[in-house]
């Protein structure tokens, strides 16, 4: 599973460590080092309702709302929502 970090924490200790070092309170920048120390966040990944396999277009209302299957919420499902059952759709749309 990927990993992900703070890009402005990366940041700010790498400008850090590049101050020190003209400073000369150390002698070396270990960039490999920096990185790994940094503490990761806790993420998942998520399927947007619109890329989920669970989903449908409702064709018969003028507006063609989602449909999830998985909840079965009908309606008006956000495209953009996510819920913990979410599944990518095979390429092209298909269902799997």
């Amino acid at each position: 599973m990927a990993e992900y970090i703070e890009r402005g924490r990366l940041l700010h200790s790498l400008k850090d460590q590049w101050h020190r070092l003209q400073k000369k309170e150390i002698y070396h920048l270990d960039i490999d080092e920096l990185i790994e120390r940094q503490p990761t966040a806790d993420v998942v990944e998520v399927v947007r309702c619109k890329d989920c396999k669970h989903s449908i277009v409702n064709e018969f209302h003028q507006n063609k709302p989602l449909i999830c299957c998985l909840t079965k919420m009908c309606g008006t499902v956000d495209p953009n929502w996510y819920c913990a059952g979410g599944e990518k759709a095979l390429k092209g749309g298909e269902q799997g």
